[in-house]
């Protein structure tokens, strides 16, 4: 792209013509878990990630806990938004806005990319003190029909996932 990675971000932002909207912000901003909550009480608002690990030292804490942050803290201990919607606003809420056929939802045909967790005991550990801890409560994760983690154990040799392509 020839750019810096702050000016082809501004450069997307207003390409979609405000169709998409990106949260930034520092980690000790005691504000920051507020601005979320409003964010994704919009009806609009999926939650996805694109965090990857660009410091493996010292990477975000999303990168190990960004989804299970949103079903422990604000779901179960905040109450901010109903399990329900959480889950609507990481599976099929994204599959449907990015266009993505055949994803999002369990059904018959559908690939099965499944995430089995306990919500009494799901919880982010991860934190910019410490980013490189697992969450808890996550029991089971399929990628397309593969269990790559049961139980704790992941199983790192199953190349399960592909890049998709939208049509």
């Amino acid at each position: 792209l020839n750019k810096k990675p702050i000016d082809a971000l501004i450069d997307l932002v207003l390409d979609e013509s405000g169709d998409l909207f990106f949260l930034s912000g520092r980690p000790d901003d005691p504000m920051a878990e507020d601005y979320m909550i409003r964010l994704f009480k919009d009806p609009n608002c999926s939650v996805g990630t694109d965090i990857i690990g660009i410091d493996f030292n010292s990477p975000c804490p999303g990168a190990y806990g960004g989804f299970t942050k949103i079903l422990g803290n604000f779901v179960r201990e905040r109450g901010e938004l109903s399990l329900e919607d959480a889950v609507y606003k990481m599976t099929s809420l994204p599959a449907k806005q990015m266009q993505l056929k055949d994803r999002g939802i369990i059904e018959k045909g559908k690939f099965a990319d499944i995430t089995i967790f306990n919500p009494k005991t799901i919880k982010a550990l991860a934190s910019f003190k410490d980013p490189h801890q697992l969450s808890v409560g996550v029991e089971y994760v399929l990628i397309n029909g593969n269990v790559i983690l049961e139980k704790g154990n992941y199983y790192s040799n199953k190349l399960a996932g592909k890049v998709i392509r939208r049509d």
